[in-house]
């Protein structure tokens, strides 16, 4: 299995893969052969069946549902509000996200206080904002 780490774009940066398939692989990305036997490993890799966990991992998670990424998870486990660590993840600063809402930045301010409970409207508003599910800030 390969994770992708993504930036704020869903541009992937970078591709995690077990040890076992790197040690597999790293001396094809050494070699000068023309990609013939990386083709062939990539090909291996793609029909690789999941185990029973990734099964029950993948029966159990609705793949087109929204996603946060781990930069927002990271800055609301060290304590940020939600809506403190979207508006860090789209790079927008208090006075650019009230101006974008239409309110002064003092009111944005308190949307970002910590524990504050959001009017429905108001989390739809930020929802389009910063492109993410209203569900994230409840």
């Amino acid at each position: 299995m390969v994770q992708f780490i993504t930036d704020s774009q869903d541009r992937a940066l970078f591709a995690v893969l077990p040890i076992a398939d790197y040690e597999r692989v790293k001396h094809l990305l050494n070699a000068q052969s023309g990609g013939d036997e990386l083709e062939t490993f990539l090909a291996t890799v793609r029909k690789v069946k999941p185990n029973r966990c990734e099964k029950a991992v993948l029966a159990n998670h609705n793949l087109d549902a929204p996603t946060i990424p781990q930069s927002v998870i990271s800055l609301m486990v060290d304590g940020m509000a939600p809506v403190a660590a979207w508006r860090i993840y789209r790079n927008l600063t208090q006075a650019e996200a009230a101006t974008r809402l239409g309110i002064g930045q003092s009111a944005y301010s308190k949307m970002e206080a910590r524990g504050n409970k959001l009017r429905s409207s108001s989390r739809e508003k930020l929802a389009k904002l910063f492109e993410c599910a209203p569900s994230n800030f409840v």
